[in-house]
């Protein structure tokens, strides 16, 4: 697991727990549907001990794991839109340039 400092009050973090986040909200009209085909994100919890904050984290990808790997000096690893093919770093939830979301599903 990461090693994580709390941002409020610097106490080393706990890992919690992995879950999916549902993506999507329920309406009055249309129901539970977009929450069903909005998909999940899958996540890691981190919570302070001291204060109670809580840190959440994408769980282990496949481009998560190559970014841990990636000795390059000062720089964050860049991935391509596959919607508009921009450039960008990899820690951005959706493209910039086309609000293409990254979401697993």
């Amino acid at each position: 697991m990461k090693e994580i400092r709390c941002l409020r009050c610097n106490e080393l973090m706990q890992f919690y727990k992995r879950d999916e986040i549902q993506l999507g909200t329920a309406g009055f009209i249309m129901g539970n549907i977009d929450n069903i085909v909005s998909g999940s994100v899958d996540t890691e919890m981190y919570a302070c001990p001291i204060c109670g904050k809580l840190e959440f984290f994408l769980a282990k990808t496949e481009e998560l794991i190559k970014a841990e790997n990636y000795e390059g000096e000062d720089e964050i690893l860049q991935v391509v839109c596959p919607e508009c093919g921009t450039s960008h770093d990899l820690d951005y939830p959706k493209c910039p340039e086309c609000g293409y979301k990254y979401v697993s599903e």
